[in-house]
């Protein structure tokens, strides 16, 4: 019977392929750290990478490095020059992190590289090392100093199917990983737009056609305000002129209640996002009873939340999906006039630089920052008409559903990759060899 889950993942394996130590995959190489003591041995041309780089990559290929090293410094320490295509493996401290070298490179001594014989297509061992974590850590999990032994790492045993099959598998899931990146880099440029869209529609609004208002063109309709220019129809007030509570939350445990494990949601700083969405983070709750008792800061659908202590200034409007719920005392609720103020107007409003700008500008730096109740309900805010705040909202809206939806399909990738490379590294599923594919 197998023993661990590699053992397992190995006997699951095709019987066709071929089960080899990585150490017959090609040649191995650990790095090494030139002296910092000797100055002519930085600022070189040669690229050199730690581990901690690896956690910024969005992308399998290592292009640029942090340093570079001489001639010298390379000639003078255990590092090596790898080639284009090496696979670059982590192995001290943060264990099992995985790159190809996109140009020449050396790395420290927190890795095990593998420079591919002819039998083995780095692309392929790229995914599959990402199954291998598990395994990686078990073995690196037995040392006081967190780290896989050359010994170890050479010998786990992995699959080594035909090469145009590690091939075709490559090319596939490159294909899913590209259409992940371009949908990436759609949902940071809608992103983009968006701050430009609400810098525009909350300076300039909406005119009765439906169209941004140009100072430029038409500065009379403009005005001066503390927020700046502002068109002239809208009025200035303040988070209190246009609200019928403004309170906050507390702890349960200062009235003798406790978090409890489910109940009545608890909603804390981590749960709001930097754009306005309410969810994120580790979700707690409170008893029924802790809820009825904490009255004044039960939250009712459109209220609007801001975070008033530690991380300043982070928003969120509740829908009615989310009750009952309940806050803690870094969040201020804040209950609008619906006659005068859209929920949504005030929660992109407060979103906007504007509004970030407003808040950060009443912070009270103690031992850690805070925003008062009174600053709150004394922030300056602009007030259009309700109709032209449904008009300016309406077009957020419609920006922010595409953002979602990009960002919906984005984690459907996400998931049809993770279930692809799971299946076609394995083998599970097999791949025709199309006769095209070359080297």
């Amino acid at each position: 019977m197998p023993t661990n889950r590699h053992e397992q993942f190995l006997r699951a394996l095709p019987s066709d392929w071929e089960k080899v130590p990585i150490n017959q995959l090609g040649a191995i190489h650990s790095g090494g750290t030139p002296s910092r003591d000797v100055p002519s041995f930085w600022n070189g041309a040669i690229p050199w990478v730690t581990p901690g780089e690896f956690a910024s990559l969005t992308d399998k290929w290592l292009t640029e490095t942090r340093e570079c090293i001489t001639e010298a410094g390379l000639a003078n320490s255990a590092a090596k020059l790898l080639p284009r295509g090496s696979l670059l493996v982590t192995t001290r401290a943060t264990v099992g992190a995985v790159a190809l070298a996109a140009m020449p490179v050396c790395t420290n001594q927190g890795f095990k590289s593998v420079v591919p014989d002819q039998l083995a297509d780095s692309e392929f061992y790229y995914y599959l090392f990402q199954l291998l974590t598990p395994e990686f850590t078990r073995l690196a999990s037995g040392s006081t100093f967190v780290e896989i032994s050359r010994q170890d790492f050479s010998g786990i045993v992995v699959p080594r199917p035909p090469l145009p099959e590690q091939r075709r598998i490559a090319e596939i899931l490159d294909s899913i990983d590209a259409a992940i990146q371009q949908t990436e880099a759609l949902i940071a440029k809608l992103k983009m737009m968006k701050a430009g869209l609400l810098h525009d529609l909350l300076t300039r609004g909406l005119d009765e056609h439906g169209q941004l208002r140009d100072p430029g063109a038409h500065p009379g309709e403009f005005k001066d305000s503390p927020l700046g220019k502002i068109p002239r129809q809208w009025a200035l007030g303040t988070i209190r002129s246009v609200s019928r509570l403004v309170t906050k939350g507390t702890t349960p445990t200062t009235y003798g209640h406790h978090y409890a494990a489910d109940g009545v949601l608890f909603l804390r700083v981590e749960n709001l996002t930097e754009d306005g969405a309410v969810g994120s983070g580790e979700v707690v709750f409170i008893s029924r009873a802790a809820h009825r008792f904490l009255r004044r800061s039960q939250l009712e659908a459109g209220d609007v939340l801001i975070s008033i202590a530690g991380t300043i200034g982070r928003v969120g409007l509740i829908p009615a999906s989310s009750l009952p719920a309940n806050i803690n005392q870094a969040l201020a609720l804040v209950r609008v006039d619906i006659s005068c103020m859209e929920p949504e107007f005030l929660r992109f409003f407060l979103t906007s630089e504007a509004g970030k700008r407003v808040l950060f500008s009443q912070t009270v730096q103690l031992a850690q920052a805070n925003l008062s109740l009174g600053q709150i309900a004394n922030a300056q805010i602009p007030v259009p008409s309700p109709t032209e705040q449904r008009r300016i909202v309406s077009v957020l809206f419609a920006h922010e559903s595409r953002i979602r939806a990009e960002e919906d399909y984005c984690d459907k990738l996400k998931q049809l990759k993770k279930g692809l490379m799971h299946d076609l590294v394995t083998g599970r599923v097999r791949v025709n060899i199309r006769d095209e594919v070359q080297p």
